[in-house]
C-alpha cells in the first residue's frame, strides 16, 4: 500500500477521534442542567444551599391582543386547575399569575402572563419560575422533568433561562473572599471578565465554558455570575452564584 493511503487512514483516524472527544464533551456540558452543574461545584467546597432558582422568560409575538390574552388565561386555567389563578385588570395592562398551591411539596411554581398596552401596541411576556431550599437527586429529576414536559404548555418558542443558588459557606476563617472566588472560578474551568472587590464583597463576571447563554460586554462575554459577601460578625461567607446572571437578591 502506497504511503498517501496510510497518511489517510491516518487522518481519518484522527479525525474519529476527535469528533468522539468532542461529542463526550458536548453530551456532558448538555445532559447535565445548568443548576445541577452549580450545585456540584458548590458542594465540593462544602457550601450550604439556603436556595435556588430556576426562571425561563419569552416575549408574547407582536400581534399577541387582548382576545388573545382572555384565550391564553381560559386553556391555562383548564389545563393547571391545581394551580391558584388571579387575574390583575387595569385599563392598560392585564396580568394573568398561577401558583402552585401544594404546600407539601419542596418547591414552589409560578406562571405569569403579562400584557401591557403601548401607544397602540401590546406588548408583554411570559414568566415561569421554580424555586426551593432543598436540592437532591429527586428534585433536581423533576426540575428537569418540568423543562420537558411543563413548559412546552406555557412557552412556543426558545424561552431564555436563568438558574440562580444562594448558600453560606463556613469555612472561610483563613481564607480571603478574593482567594475563594478564584477557586470557584477555577471550578467552573471560567475566565474572570470583570470584578468589584472591596473588604466584605466580592462580585465577578466569568465566561464559563460549562454553559451557552453568554451575554457580550465591552470586557467581554460572559456566562457566569458570582458574588461572595462576609457576614457581620465574619464567621460565615454568603454566596449566590447565576448564569447567566444572577436572579437571586445578595
Amino acid at each position: 500500500m502506497s504511503k498517501r493511503f496510510y497518511l489517510q487512514m491516518t487522518v481519518c483516524t484522527l479525525f474519529f477521534i476527535f469528533i468522539l472527544i468532542f461529542s463526550g464533551k458536548a453530551n456532558s456540558v448538555t445532559n447535565d442542567s445548568d443548576l445541577n452543574k452549580m450545585m456540584d461545584i458548590i458542594s465540593k467546597h462544602n457550601g450550604n444551599i439556603e436556595e435556588w432558582s430556576v426562571l425561563a422568560r419569552e416575549e408574547l409575538e407582536l400581534d399577541f391582543s387582548y382576545a388573545d390574552f382572555e384565550k391564553v388565561a381560559d386553556q391555562w386555567q383548564k389545563e393547571i386547575p391545581d394551580f391558584t389563578w388571579e387575574k390583575q385588570i387595569s385599563q392598560d395592562r392585564l396580568i394573568l399569575t398561577g401558583k402552585s398551591s401544594d404546600q407539601s411539596l419542596p418547591y414552589a411554581e409560578k406562571i405569569q402572563l403579562t400584557t401591557e398596552l403601548i401607544g397602540e401596541n401590546i406588548q408583554g411576556f411570559i414568566l415561569y419560575e421554580i424555586k426551593g431550599s432543598e436540592w437532591n437527586e429527586k428534585v433536581n429529576h423533576l426540575v428537569d422533568k418540568r423543562q420537558e414536559y411543563f413548559l412546552p404548555k406555557f412557552f412556543h418558542k426558545s424561552p431564555s433561562f436563568f438558574s440562580c443558588i444562594k448558600g453560606e459557606f463556613n469555612d472561610m476563617i483563613n481564607k480571603s473572599l478574593l482567594e475563594k472566588s478564584m477557586t470557584i472560578i477555577h471550578n467552573f474551568n471560567g475566565k474572570m471578565i470583570e470584578n468589584l472587590v472591596e473588604n466584605n464583597f466580592v462580585s465577578l463576571t466569568v465566561n464559563s465554558p460549562l454553559f451557552t447563554k453568554e451575554i457580550p460586554t465591552e470586557a467581554g462575554s460572559f456566562d457566569l455570575q458570582i458574588s461572595l459577601r462576609k457576614t457581620a460578625n465574619e464567621d460565615k461567607t454568603t454566596f449566590v452564584i447565576g448564569t447567566p446572571i444572577l436572579t437571586i437578591e445578595y
